[in-house]
């Protein structure tokens, strides 16, 4: 076994190892990226930890680099995010832009990476504008809740545990998850001006925060997994470098104080309103901001998309012969009740659900009928959905 003479760790396939032969020392390539970036070797003097840079970036630009022919184009990216996502228009192709400048990038490492902030109301589509991107690029993406983060030495998740997340959805493949796309969403609660935070607890929110900025920055981190073969923790090395930021939250203080923040970053006051601290903002230089839904986008969002929710149980019905259908004044009441209760789209598929769930019931044990119509009636609880049979079947029906 060959182990690194700074840190430790044990050779392996993602962990090169390099002998500097006037020192009798092997040093594993985290150490030798820190050591350079951090200028504590003089690398002019050290030609063998000069050679191993060089093979270093020679291997991580051939593995990491995007051929132009794969990366979609931003046009490419906003239409495919119009077949899933209905309505905020300027934040997709600000979002399009900024992701394939992101792996663009990829092939030009001294380029620094933009993270993302994406502020909007609950239920705007922050969070699905995320994981559709990353859907179109086929790269890994993880979703973590930034309430659920604390620092070290607190009851909670540490922020590494978001790099855990992210080489589960790459299948443990290191490589592959350090050019995924991580999404932080509720990223407002851990800010210094959090409504419901009291003074201990906002303190921790700019903990986690400060906790956050080697990740945002770009860095090689240690994270803790644990090996089920062996029983017991083992530590991968992540190096962020490549990772996509995108942090999403409400902020619904600082939008109504400054209604035009936007693409290109905020001023001090704007951060001061955010409670994210300076250098984190730094860190998140593109801030997308998403509108709140309209009825009409309400309403269009419940059929347009191609994974819609009624075109879900539409497929649902078929596989028991039935149409299902709703009418124009059903689906007007279930956006209008969705906005009254403030929860965006995300309370679409509960109402859904709930008017559903009796037809669910009924359906496979009348074998006779061939549509459900859902009227408005059915909605707001005042009348049921209506079942109806093919004309062949009612006259068949009769002469029996």
């Amino acid at each position: 076994m060959l182990f690194c003479s700074i840190c430790g760790a044990e050779k392996n396939p993602d962990t090169p190892m390099y002998h500097i032969e006037a020192s009798n020392m092997r040093i594993c390539v985290d150490c030798v990226l820190r050591l350079h970036e951090k200028t504590m070797l003089d690398a002019n003097k050290s030609p063998e930890v000069k050679k191993a840079i060089y093979r270093y970036e020679r291997q991580r630009m051939d593995r990491d680099r995007v051929k132009s022919d794969e990366l979609p184009a931003p046009k490419e990216l906003k239409k495919y995010m119009d077949d899933y996502v209905i309505g905020q228009d300027s934040a997709k192709r600000t979002l399009a832009v900024a992701v394939y400048n992101h792996y663009k990038r990829l092939r030009q490492p001294d380029i620094e990476k933009s993270n993302i902030l994406m502020i909007g109301p609950t239920g705007c589509g922050k969070t699905l504008l995320a994981k559709t991107i990353a859907r179109k690029l086929d790269v890994p993406f993880a979703v973590a809740d930034a309430t659920t983060l604390t620092q070290t030495g607190y009851v909670g998740d540490d922020v590494e545990s978001i790099l855990v997340q992210l080489l589960r959805s790459a299948g443990g493949d290191v490589s592959k998850a350090e050019q995924g796309i991580i999404f932080l969403d509720e990223f407002d609660k851990i800010g210094k001006k959090a409504k419901d935070n009291m003074a201990n607890t906002a303190a921790i929110g700019e903990g986690v925060q400060q906790a956050l900025l080697k990740m945002l920055e770009g860095n090689v981190v240690n994270v803790p997994i644990m090996d089920n073969q062996a029983g017991q923790k083992k530590t991968i090395r992540i190096n962020t470098k490549n990772i996509l930021f995108i942090c999403g939250g409400a902020f619904a203080s600082a939008l109504r104080k400054h209604n035009t923040i936007g693409f290109g970053g905020a001023s001090v006051e704007e951060e001061e309103e955010l409670g994210i601290i300076p250098e984190v903002m730094g860190r998140l230089p593109i801030v997308v901001r998403l509108n709140e839904l309209s009825e009409e986008e309400m309403i269009q969002i419940l059929y347009k998309p191609k994974n819609s929710i009624i075109s879900q149980y539409k497929r649902l019905l078929a596989l028991d012969g039935v149409e299902l259908t709703f009418t124009k004044e059903a689906l007007t009441e279930i956006a209008r009740t969705a906005i009254s209760r403030h929860t965006g789209a995300r309370g679409l598929r509960s109402i859904i659900e709930n008017i559903m769930e009796d037809v669910m019931y009924e359906v496979p044990s009348l074998p006779d009928i061939t549509r459900c119509v859902i009227t408005k009636a059915a909605v707001d609880g005042t009348g049921s959905p209506v079942y109806k049979q093919t004309e062949e079947k009612m006259a068949l029906a009769g002469n029996a």
